[in-house]
This record gives structure tokens, sequence and C-alpha cells, in this order.
């Protein structure tokens, strides 16, 4: 069903980042149910999507927004994510596809007729970023950590620092574990998660939304 009251809107430039949420949920398979989660303070996305093989960031960009964070927030995102992509309006999608930036680019208008699609494909990321242990282990909690360190044996664990457990974890997993370790500890969280769509080969897909 089409986000009526978000359709009404006539200008790119009335649109609201949760306006413009509520667009991408609508396209995003019909997912209309998005839970907050909790990153570290370097990676506040505004929502992902998590499956079984991607990690995909996705940063809304208003008519009002400017993109003075967004190189540090792509830099910040390298190894954490397999994709990124900025939704916007049309008119700042070509600014941005100007600035060279291996990102992909949602707008909320067609670039030809200006009418709501609701969502529009105006670029795709060229190709999957790798994911790093190390950057996966800097949205982990504490006991995130120690949990999945218990299993060789470490006793004492809580006395130990951050830094010191994630070292730890850094000597035993490594960038292929990524996708188990992110499905397993964030879809365990206590988040009471209220959709997993079932997704084509019976994948599922976590979204989460940061509010």
């Amino acid at each position: 069903m089409k986000n009526n009251k978000v359709m009404e809107k006539k200008k790119e430039e009335d649109y609201t980042e949760q306006d413009i949420k509520d667009l991408l949920i609508e396209k995003l398979d019909g997912v209309g149910n998005f839970q907050q989660t909790e990153f570290s303070t370097r990676h506040r996305p505004d929502f992902v999507v998590l499956g079984d093989d991607y990690f995909h960031y996705y940063e809304i960009k208003t008519a009002k927004d400017s993109f003075t964070r967004l190189p540090s927030q792509i830099s910040n995102s390298y190894g954490l994510f397999t994709h990124m992509t900025i939704v916007t309006t049309a008119i700042k999608a070509r600014k941005l596809h100007k600035m060279n930036v291996d990102v992909g680019i949602l707008t909320i208008t067609d670039l030809e007729d200006g009418n709501v699609k609701p969502i529009y494909r105006f670029y795709e990321q060229s190709h999957e970023w790798k994911m790093s242990i190390k950057k996966v282990s800097d949205i982990l909690w504490k006991n995130d950590l120690v949990n999945y360190l218990k299993k060789f044996g470490f006793k004492s664990l809580q006395s130990k620092n951050m830094t010191q457990l994630e070292e730890l974890f850094w000597e035993r997993y490594s960038d292929d574990d990524c996708f188990t370790i992110l499905n397993d500890i964030l879809k365990h969280r206590n988040f009471d998660i209220r959709n997993e769509k079932e997704r084509r080969g019976g994948k599922k897909q976590f979204l989460f939304q940061n509010k």
C-alpha cells in the first residue's frame, strides 16, 4: 500500500527525513516495522538492512541537509558495511554524483518528470565493500565479545577492557566470520524485532532503524 500521506507532498524540499524513510521502507519489500538499534557513536546510520550475505547502510539527506559530513561517514563505513546508499532529492543526487563517490544513490522523485515513484534508482554502487572483523567489532558491546570468547575457555573476561577483548576477538575470528557474527548477535539482542522478512531463496533480512 502506498504511503498516501507522504505521496501528497509535491516539492522535494517539503520532504522530511521521516517522510523519506517511510518511502524507502515501502520500497524495501513493503516491510513497515523497523526496530531501533544502538551502534557505537562512530556508526549511526539512519537504518541498515542485514542479510545473510550483505549489510546495507542507508543514509538519508533531505533538501536541507549538506554533504559536509558525508566523506567521513563513507570512510567510517568501509569495512563495516557491504553497501552504502544515499537517499536524497533529485537535485542533491546530481551534486552528489559529481563528487565521484562510490555509493549508491536513490532519489525521492524521478529525475525526468519530478513525480514520486516513490523511490527512483539514480546510481548503483560499482562494487561491494569487503567487511572487516576489526570494523565489525566496533559496533559490538562488551557482553557480545565476552560471550563469543567464552567459547574458547577464557576466564575473567569481564575484568578485561574493550581493547584487550577486541585483540583476543581478532585473533580468533576472521573477516569471513562477519556475517555469521552479525546475524547471530544482532538478531538475538533485546530489540523485540517485529519483522523478519523472508527473502528469495529462503534468506532472512533484519532491518534496524536508528532514531
